[in-house]
């Protein structure tokens, strides 16, 4: 992926110059070269490119799971490129939510231990009540006591929906969401994305730190222009899906 650009205006996430190269010499692999991104609050953004062109390892890289070869990442005014894995863990459980393709849950667990679970392996399990909430905004309220093999594919997919939305993040990644659904299965998921993100929580204001995050935070939208947008969001994702 080379030198794609956006807008920096009151951006929840930048990237500045990102490079991430696998292997060295003439086998190196260069997945992303000089990418500068910014993701304002409350937009709702489709990466799209041709396998191997770099899409994930740009999630990736953003999202504090892989680090690049050159480059900067922030989250607001933090910049967690650079952070030690033990800080960047910890602030990637708070400020970071990652929806995988593969839903990677965990058979032998309950619905409800699956959402909880990120929380319990970081010592702060989530309330129930929270788990709940983000359970009946994926439309599966009354169902936290199956088991994934008793789910369909749509509904392990929001079970990790909740799961990401459960810390309550200012940020939702997704790497191909869709990608193991069928046509009208990937719909539901796409409108259910930018719907089910609960307000943001309150950030301190800037010159405070709590978890390592300093600066403004993220603005909600009126519940009306929330509620308009997320229906353009999922109008948009689709399209630009080819769905």
């Amino acid at each position: 992926m080379d030198g794609m650009t956006t807008g920096t205006t009151a951006s929840t996430v930048t990237a500045e110059g990102l490079h991430r190269e696998y292997g060295r010499g003439q086998a190196a692999v260069r997945a992303l070269r000089g990418v500068s991104v910014a993701f304002a609050p409350g937009t709702f953004t489709a990466v799209m490119g041709p396998s191997g062109s770099g899409k994930t390892t740009l999630l990736h890289c953003l999202a504090g799971m892989d680090r690049p070869t050159r480059g900067t990442v922030r989250w607001g005014a933090t910049e967690v490129s650079g952070l030690p894995e033990r800080r960047l863990a910890a602030l990637r459980r708070t400020r970071v939510g990652f929806v995988f393709q593969a839903f990677n849950l965990m058979p032998a667990m309950t619905v409800a231990q699956n959402v909880e679970l990120p929380g319990r392996l970081a010592g702060t399990p989530p309330e129930r009540a929270r788990v709940l909430d983000a359970l009946a905004r994926v439309g599966l309220a009354g169902r936290e006591r199956h088991r994934p093999a008793q789910l369909s594919g749509g509904q392990q997919q929001r079970v990790a929906v909740a799961r990401a939305l459960v810390a309550r993040p200012p940020v939702l990644f997704a790497d191909e969401p869709t990608g193991a659904l069928d046509r009208a299965t990937g719909h539901d998921i796409l409108d259910l994305l930018p719907r089910a993100s609960p307000p943001p929580v309150p950030t301190p204001p800037a010159g405070r730190r709590s978890n390592g995050w300093s600066g403004p935070g993220p603005s909600a939208p009126a519940p009306r222009a929330r509620a308009a947008s997320a229906r353009r969001a999922g109008r948009a994702a689709r399209r630009a899906a080819g769905r």
